[in-house]
């Protein structure tokens, strides 16, 4: 019984996290194609992706939960503190996969100082081509931030995990709340409730 139920908290853990990871490929393709394809444009798709995300995240979540909730019997209940915990191990297991996917992608494939200098080319061209909407002292604060970019360490790979991770976490924080108020179940140790009627 434990190992099933370890081998289905690996498994939703693989499957979320290919999820999560799979937004990290396509988010970072949209940041290396802003230049050619527009700035709003991939403002608006990044948007879409990462509402289209969220929503898949808490159904994905709430799938697994309700289906781990299966391994308890109805004279054990399922716990609000257990379906809330659940959540949110296997939102850091899939963290941790996509924190590896992303620190794999950035700096095996991308290549991380090429990423940051598409980025940084990327929003000098759209502050030259949009001077008007950056006056004055906008535009110094960009050039400092773009500096700053430039300028930062290349993260370490527990960066990428831990960042990742936090990431996954939060999320499992605000939708396990809703996950487990609505799977929780109290222990019937003694059957189904009679009523007076």
């Amino acid at each position: 019984m434990k190992k099933e139920i370890l081998s289905q908290t690996f498994k939703a853990a693989g499957i979320l996290g290919g999820l999560l990871s799979m937004s990290v490929v396509l988010e970072t393709a949209m940041m290396m194609s802003m230049e050619s394809v527009g700035v709003g444009t991939i403002t608006l798709l990044y948007l879409v992706e990462w509402i289209a995300v969220a929503v898949l995240h808490f159904y994905l979540l709430f799938r697994f939960a309700k289906i781990h909730s299966a391994n308890f019997s109805k004279d054990l209940g399922f716990s609000f503190g257990s379906a809330y915990g659940y959540t949110i191990s296997i939102s850091l297991f899939a963290g941790v996969i996509t924190g590896i996917i992303r620190y794999v992608y950035l700096n095996l494939v991308v290549g991380h100082a090429n990423y940051v200098d598409h980025i940084i080319k990327t929003m000098q061209t759209y502050v030259t081509e949009n001077s008007a909407l950056f006056q004055g002292s906008m535009r110094g604060v960009i050039n400092d931030g773009m500096k700053q970019l430039e300028a930062a360490p290349e993260p370490t790979f527990y960066d990428y995990i831990s960042g990742d991770a936090f990431t996954a976490v939060l999320f499992a924080i605000f939708f396990g709340l809703f996950i487990a108020g609505i799977l929780s179940r109290p222990s019937q140790p003694f059957g189904e409730e009679i009523t007076n009627e």
